[in-house]
């Protein structure tokens, strides 16, 4: 009996050949193909800078514009002129108030002209009441320096009695009487003497009140002065409402104007943006403004390479524009300015805050259809910042990986909570 052979189909063995080379190729793209953690974020376009944004606090209505659109400016120049002419049922708002502060002028004119004839008219009775009280007071002299020499004759004739009273002329009685006239005299000589000393009191107290009116005078002169000062500058804010002058703080270019001739501004509307200019006189080149979320902001850091994408120039067709990171902020971009600067809605509280990264560009322009294309302030932009680049197979055994670092760390440290043995 032969043995019998069984012929295995070639195909098969080209198969697993195959199966292997394919395997072998995939482990060897897992171990050198590599990939970048990418966190996205957008933003807009902004000059270094910042960009200057000019209004009047109050509304008003643009009369006149002395500026165009992409026209060079210095600082000081007039960009524009406004004027203050809202009506009301009574008629123009700036004139009732011009004819109010005046009738407030009359009023307080008129006021201190009858504080100074009623200060006046004080004085003058003080005066003359002073001028009484010290003919009463020499009245009262006269009657003083009488009943002083009342005193001294009715104590001689006390002495003389009692000269008499011992030598026997005169009685006893006669020496009581003689002494009971002293003492009453003694009396009226008292009573004059308060009377004086009260009248000089009272002679004081309207010197004082005489000598109290100038200073008096005085402060209600400054009162008046003061009051007159407040309504003088409310007049010149009120002329200054009537025609205001809008003027470029710092040299720039005019990036946009927002109003037109005739047109109604409301209070801190912006008119005018301006581009500010560096120090010769080149633009001040663009920067990007990112809100980048928290979850993926913990790894931006500067110096990280950046991808843009211009939505007015899609990326597809004109390319992307590089660039990196130079400052992250060190808290949440809380600011409503800063969120809406960077073209994005700020999300705090039980949604997610964003933090603020600032992108310096590798170029102020974007080729498009033969020609570089100025890139321009406030443009949308969505960027891609690349962080950890890693190999494949780190990315697919991440997990692994992770839970071997943390039992180690495990091991090392103790559970979480433990404490450290002493």
């Amino acid at each position: 009996m032969g043995s019998i052979r069984v012929a295995a189909p070639r195909l098969g063995w080209w198969s697993v050949a195959v199966a292997l080379a394919l395997l072998a190729a995939l482990v060897a793209f897992l171990l050198g193909a590599e990939a970048s953690r990418r966190v996205r974020a957008s933003g807009s376009l902004l000059p270094a800078k910042g960009l200057i944004e000019l209004g009047l606090p109050h509304a008003a209505r643009l009369v006149e514009l002395r500026v165009a659109e992409g026209q060079r400016v210095h600082a000081g120049q007039v960009l524009a002129v406004l004027h203050s002419d809202a009506q009301t049922p009574r008629g123009d708002a700036l004139g009732l108030v011009e004819r109010e502060l005046a009738l407030r002028r009359e009023t307080l004119d008129e006021d201190q002209r009858n504080r100074q004839r009623q200060l006046e008219r004080q004085r003058r009775a003080l005066a003359d009441r002073l001028q009484s009280l010290q003919a009463e007071r020499g009245r009262l002299d006269g009657e003083l320096s009488l009943a002083r020499q009342r005193v001294e004759l009715a104590r001689a004739q006390v002495e003389r009695r009692e000269g008499l009273a011992r030598a026997g002329f005169v009685s006893e009685a006669e020496v009581q009487a003689r002494t009971q006239e002293w003492l009453d005299a003694r009396q009226r000589e008292a009573q004059s003497q308060r009377g004086h000393e009260a009248m000089g009191r009272e002679i004081l107290s309207v010197e004082a009140e005489l000598a109290a009116l100038p200073g008096e005078l005085l402060g209600q002169m400054l009162s008046v002065r003061r009051a007159r000062s407040e309504i003088d500058q409310q007049a010149a804010e009120q002329q200054a409402r009537a025609v205001a002058t809008l003027r470029a703080p710092a040299d720039a270019v005019v990036a946009a104007l927002n109003a037109r001739a005739g047109q109604w501004v409301g209070a801190a509307h912006s008119i005018a943006s301006l581009l500010p200019l560096a120090e010769g006189g080149e633009p001040v080149p663009l920067q990007a403004e990112l809100l980048v979320p928290s979850h993926a902001a913990g790894f931006v850091v500067p110096g990280q390479a950046v991808k843009l994408r211009v939505d007015a120039y899609p990326y597809q067709k004109f390319g992307l524009v590089g660039g990196h990171v130079t400052s992250v902020s060190m808290a949440p971009a809380t600011s409503p300015a800063m969120a809406a600067a960077a073209a994005a809605p700020l999300r705090v509280g039980n949604a997610q805050a964003s933090f603020r990264v600032t992108v310096e560009l590798e170029h102020q322009g974007i080729a498009a259809h033969g020609a570089v294309h100025a890139l321009r302030a406030g443009m949308a932009v969505q960027a891609e910042m690349l962080q950890e680049r890693r190999a494949l197979w780190e990315w697919l055994f991440e997990p692994v990986l992770a839970a071997r670092a943390r039992a180690q760390a495990t091991q090392a440290f103790g559970p979480p909570g433990a404490v450290a043995p002493s």
